[in-house]
């Protein structure tokens, strides 16, 4: 996967919004969460406070979206519908 890939993917989902730095971020359960992206890579992140503390992050090439889920380090974020 590249980054373009991504990107196009996240602005498909309908649970994803992009923001005005290019990242996307989506609230679920009263927490909010980010996808981070980067030149080379992607940071799964989640709001604490005020500050982000990033979950995982990994390169492009070792990303892949299956299924309707993005899988990073074996964690599975849903791209396509909000969990229950």
């Amino acid at each position: 996967m590249n980054k373009n890939e991504l990107v196009a993917a996240l602005r498909q989902s309908p649970i994803w919004k992009e923001d005005s730095h290019g990242h996307f971020q989506k609230t679920f359960k009263g927490n909010k969460y980010r996808l981070k992206i980067h030149p080379l890579g992607v940071r799964f992140e989640k709001k604490v406070d005020t500050e982000w503390w990033c979950k995982t992050s990994d390169y492009y090439k070792n990303v892949e979206i299956k299924e309707g889920k993005l899988s990073m380090h074996g964690l599975f974020i849903t791209l396509n519908f909000m969990p229950e």
